[in-house]
């Protein structure tokens, strides 16, 4: 893998000032038939006023991939760096152009607008016929009004705003072509009840039109989501805090251009949330642990191995899920030992269990009970860094697994440790992953026709960076 990233910014006494980037990285990768090539270019010119701000970006964006695919178990027992398909790719060309800026109304009161227009053009390969083209065209404006009211108690901070988005997707191979468009009004009051106790309150309110020209189908939607947090500062160290939070989120125009035969659009995916916590600090440490819960419906996802009449080998779909509860314990913490040592961990319980479907009650595949990473910085002269990390995942059941009829994954222990080393405007830096070369996969999946299969990841691999700022 070479990756090489340049950027420089400058900014005028006039309030001119500019910022440009690019980046090219090329990569073998660990599979056969992964190669991967990335270039991206930026280029922003903002102009700053007495009374706020305006700005103009564009970027262009070249990504390249070949696509290994799934290996069966077997497959990769033997060499896991093979590739199910040889010549399968997916390549995305994106142009982005923004433009926005702010404007104080008043001393209080400020507006923001941004505008967005986003071209994607893709090609892709999956070993039949001839490469599919396509295309998606985004255009969205975001703007919000933020305000800061004066209470006896501190000031409070008001958000009003609005977000369109129109979007746009083709494949003329596929004979698809779909129209979106989604709008939002959206409102948030941060407010201090006393000096320690402030409440958030959010409500938003959205709605989506779709229409498949190639079916000549329409479909709406609406969705009303609210949010209520509270947070009490018991003293410097410790405080109290609660949220509930609604969730949603509809499918993208190109997710319905994918879908199972008899389905002519996704349901949107809705969740509700809950959690309750407390949070420590001191001047040496710091601890955080909150229960929580959510109750997710129709979560949105892409199934590689589902049966589908309408996929040219019969496979692959986006897809809704049954409804799904994860609830559990998340614990955060940090400690310094001393001005060469300290010590991150969090750990993380979720009990995720199916509450819809075929298998109510058993648990959601893929998700583990169990989850922690500790990590080790250490400094022993002030321009060399050391950290060493460790993640654990416990064991959990395939994607696939809804009836959990089959064997789980093993737990996995990963170690990293990563150097850096700086000298004036000289950063050196070089990572080990994988320490221990454990033979691992980042998803394991059964399905009734292809049986146990996996994305292998890389043993042991290095990586090595140069950066120097001027």
């Amino acid at each position: 893998m070479q990756d090489f990233t340049a950027s420089i910014s400058q900014g005028f006494e006039n309030g001119l000032s500019y910022s440009v980037s690019a980046q090219k990285r090329d990569a073998d990768n660990y599979r056969d038939n992964n190669q991967s090539a990335y270039e991206n270019a930026l280029a922003n010119l903002r102009y700053d006023f007495a009374k706020g701000f305006v700005f103009v970006e564009g970027q262009a964006i070249d990504d390249e991939l070949n696509l290994a695919g799934y290996l069966l178990d077997s497959q990769a027992a033997i060499d896991p760096r093979k590739a199910r398909t040889l010549k399968d790719y997916s390549n995305q060309e994106t142009d982005l152009a923004r433009v926005g800026g702010g404007v104080d109304i008043t001393e209080s009161w400020q507006l923001l607008a941004e505008y967005a227009d986003r071209d994607e053009d893709t090609e892709s390969y999956y070993g039949y016929g001839n490469p599919t083209l396509g295309n998606m065209h985004v255009k969205n404006a975001t703007p919000r009004v933020i305000g800061n009211l004066a209470t006896g108690n501190g000031n409070a901070v008001i958000t009003l705003g609005y977000d369109l988005v129109e979007a746009e997707y083709e494949v003329p191979d596929w004979g698809t072509h779909i129209e979106q468009t989604i709008d939002a009004f959206y409102g948030q009051i941060v407010y201090p009840i006393t000096k320690s106790l402030s409440v958030t309150a959010g409500l938003r309110q959205s709605s989506v039109e779709d229409t498949n020209h190639s079916i000549n189908v329409k479909h709406d939607d609406d969705v009303t989501a609210g949010e209520f947090g509270l947070s009490y500062q018991l003293d410097n160290g410790w405080r109290l805090f609660g949220r509930y939070a609604d969730g949603f989120r509809f499918a993208n125009a190109d997710e319905n251009g994918f879908v199972l035969p008899g389905v002519e659009f996704l349901e949107v995916q809705t969740s509700s949330s809950a959690e309750l916590g407390t949070e420590w600090r001191g001047e040496a440490a710091s601890v955080q642990w909150a229960l929580y819960r959510m109750e997710l419906d129709n979560e949105l996802m892409y199934d590689a191995a589902i049966p589908n009449s309408n996929s040219w080998n019969g496979f692959g779909a986006n897809i809704n899920l049954d409804s799904s509860r994860r609830q559990g314990v998340a614990i955060d913490s940090q400690l310094i030992l001393s001005d060469e040592i300290s010590l991150q961990a969090n750990y993380t319980y979720t009990d995720a269990e199916l509450t819809s479907g075929s298998f109510p009650g058993n648990s959601v595949p893929f998700v583990a009970e169990n989850r922690a990473n500790i990590a080790i910085v250490f400094t022993p002269i002030e321009p060399l860094n050391v950290y060493l990390d460790s993640s654990y995942t416990g064991s959990r059941y395939r994607t696939g697994d809804d009836a959990n009829a089959r064997d789980k994954v093993d737990s996995l222990v990963l170690f990293n440790l990563n150097l850096t080393w700086h000298y004036k405007g000289v950063e050196v830096s070089g990572r080990i992953k994988n320490l221990t070369d454990e033979r691992y996969a980042g998803l394991y999946g059964v399905s009734p026709t292809a049986g146990y299969y996996q994305y292998p990841q890389p043993g042991r691999n290095y990586e090595a960076g140069i950066t120097y700022r001027f």
